[in-house]
Parts: C-alpha cells; structure tokens; sequence
C-alpha cells in the first residue's frame, strides 16, 4: 500500500478483491465490493489521527499498514518507535 494510489484495490493473486471486501466489510465505505487504498488510509486517519503519513514505511513514521492474510482478513498495525501498540 505504501506509495499506491487512492484508487489501488486490495487482492492478491489468491484472493479477489470481492472476497477481501467481504471478509473487512467495515473498510468498504462506498459498499462496492472492494477495498482501496483510500478507503483504508480514511480508515486509519479516522482511527488513529490526521497526522498518520501512509507513503513512507510505517516502521519510520509511526503510519498503519495493511496486511491482506490469506483468510481475506485486513488487519492494521500502528506502530511507534518500531513497537506495536494498541488503539
């Protein structure tokens, strides 16, 4: 995600974006069966503040990062001083 457009769909060669998108139905904020990165990094401005940069590494700026398992499931980590924490 780091350094994707806003317009950069969640999948990967295993899942589809409709599957992700079900799986994270909360991420899909237009409710058109896929994820973007814009509506993740809203996400995490929403969660966890304006000041959260998503185009640099987030082990640099404390920025969220999505993981895409291979159950379909986003998770996010904020990470602070190279340690994840809780929000």
């Amino acid at each position: 995600m780091i350094g994707k457009p806003d317009d950069y769909v969640l999948e990967t060669s295993k899942l589809s974006a409709g599957i992700v998108a079900r799986q994270n139905a909360g991420f899909d904020t237009d409710h058109d069966g896929k994820i973007t990165a814009g509506e993740f990094r809203a996400y995490c401005r929403s969660r966890f503040g304006d000041d959260t940069d998503t185009s640099v590494s987030p082990n640099l700026n404390g920025a969220a990062t999505p993981i895409v398992s291979d159950a379909g499931t986003v998770s996010a980590t904020s990470l602070q001083r190279g340690r994840p924490v809780s929000g």
